[in-house]
């Protein structure tokens, strides 16, 4: 009888492990059910959101995939799956609104640099890293921003005044007006100009009184009201000392200063100097305009009228 009883409890002990067993399983399975619906909501928010920021990529698939295993109670494998989905879309968020901010802060540096120098060419790159950046190709956008704001710094670094000057034909042993042409062949913008000549025997009236407030990068600019004067013909050469001001660095409070000169060739005509016709076309003068009517175009009388028409007339 004991034997019996024995294994009667025994028989008992175990079916209540059993049937324990059983209720935690059960009620893991509820956890786990409970835990993957609300990391599922989240990975919902994730992909939601990128698709809000252009995400292009297709993500149905994998969350197929990972509901198809929480469907039949796979949870571990359905977890694990939805754990790395949700780490990688979190990731690529947050690194596309790192490169999103870089984006920014690029368009301000290149909009800062313009103040030092021309920045049109650097418009081409910066279209191509916002392409990338709308394709979620984060890694080639970012390097390609890298890259490109290196390059603004070292243009800005080595950037340093250039220019080219023209001078017009003169007339030997006669002042002649003459405009110079200015270019600024450098790629840094040039402010509060001022400029001299000396050598060559050229004289000069009227460059002294001549600034410039600004030249930009590639621009020119044409100093007129200038007189030069040379003895003889020829060739000679002089030179233009150039003053001014640039931003050294778009983050400076104040503009350096620099000083340059250029060593120009004049020729000397012996004889009078062509100049190219110029045609005037005069406006046809205009009626003058009363208050209340145009004038009147002069009255030619009748000829020939006698007795009361000829009487009729004169008044």
């Amino acid at each position: 009888g004991r034997k019996v009883e024995k294994e009667l409890t025994q028989l008992i002990e175990s079916h209540i492990a059993a049937e324990n067993s059983k209720l935690e399983a059960e009620q893991k399975r509820r956890e786990q059910r409970a835990d993957f619906k609300q990391m599922r909501s989240a990975l919902q928010t994730l992909v939601e959101s990128c698709g809000k920021k252009g995400d292009p990529r297709d993500h149905s698939a994998s969350l197929s995939k990972i509901d198809s295993a929480a469907e039949s109670e796979d949870y571990l494998v359905a977890i694990s799956s939805l754990k790395r989905l949700s780490n990688k879309l979190a990731k690529d968020i947050k690194y596309f609104d790192d490169c999103n901010k870089q984006l920014s802060e690029l368009k301000l540096q290149i909009k800062g640099a313009g103040k030092c120098i021309d920045t049109s060419d650097f418009g081409e790159e910066f279209k191509k890293a916002d392409k990338l950046l709308g394709e979620w190709k984060m890694k080639k956008s970012s390097d390609l921003m890298v890259a490109l704001s290196d390059d603004i710094e070292s243009q800005i670094k080595h950037a340093s005044p250039e220019f080219e000057i023209k001078i017009p034909v003169i007339e030997a042993g006669k002042w002649t007006q003459a405009s110079l042409t200015i270019t600024n062949i450098g790629n840094v913008h040039l402010h509060q100009i001022v400029f001299s000549m000396t050598g060559g025997g050229l004289q000069a009236a009227g460059l002294e009184d001549l600034k410039v407030s600004r030249i930009m990068a590639g621009k020119s600019s044409e100093l007129e009201e200038i007189s030069l004067m040379s003895s003889a013909p020829g060739k000679i050469p002089v030179i233009i000392g150039i003053n001014g001001k640039h931003w050294k660095h778009y983050s400076d409070g104040k503009m350096q200063e620099f000083q340059t000169k250029k060593k120009v060739w004049v020729e000397i005509s012996d004889g009078p100097i062509r100049q190219k016709p110029v045609t005037k076309v005069s406006k046809p003068a205009s009626k003058a305009v009363t208050g209340h009517r145009s004038e009147v175009p002069e009255w030619n009388k009748p000829k020939g009228l006698k007795g009361d028409d000829a009487t009729l007339l004169e008044f």
